[in-house]
This record gives structure tokens, sequence and C-alpha cells, in this order.
């Protein structure tokens, strides 16, 4: 996905902000010890074109940066498919709407 984190960090706050609080996100995301990590046309922002896609690949900081506001219940590594790809899976609930008003802050 050729987003940036800003607009990632827009994304999943939009998410938080209409989940029911205790709603459950469940992200797939690829990272860096992946086979394509660096592969490809560097885009920035650990975005590589590879095969006529844009891959975003997630630093574990970036994952729990995307976090803030949330209660991270679980990251992990698995992998995928023959490469095989590596990703991070990653589950967080929103929080109590009391916690809702400080916004997330996503770092490089």
């Amino acid at each position: 996905m050729a987003l940036s984190r800003t607009e990632i960090g827009a994304i999943v706050e939009e998410i938080r902000r209409v989940l029911r609080p205790g709603g459950v996100l469940f992200d797939t995301i690829r990272h860096p010890g992946d086979a394509h990590y660096g592969a490809g046309i560097d885009h920035g922002d650990d975005i590589y074109g590879h095969g006529g896609f844009a891959v975003h690949f997630f630093s574990r900081r970036l994952v729990e940066d995307l976090a803030h506001g949330w209660d991270l219940q679980h990251v992990g590594e698995f992998e995928e498919g023959a490469l095989p790809r590596q990703l991070w899976s990653v589950v967080k609930s929103a929080a109590d709407h009391a916690d809702r008003a400080c916004g997330t802050a996503v770092t490089g």
C-alpha cells in the first residue's frame, strides 16, 4: 500500500473513532524481515515497488506507534506463501471513549 505513515495514522485513528469501545482491529502487514524489503524501486517511507505493486513494510516501532490510543493485545510474526512473505499479525482493541481524546502519534 503506497500510503504515507501520516495517511496510515489517520486511517487507523478513524477506525478507532468509529469502533465501539472494545471493538477489535486485526492487521496483517509485511515487515522488514521479508525477502522483498529493500528490493525494487525505493519510494521512501519503507515503500518499495516490486512487480508492479507498491508494498509498505512496517517496522515494529511503526506497529507500536500506530497502536497509540489502542489496547495492543498481540504482535506476532508469521510466514505466508512460497516466498515466503514475512508478516506481522497485530490485534488491538479500541479504548474506552474517555481515552479517545488523545489522538494517534506516528513517528519515523
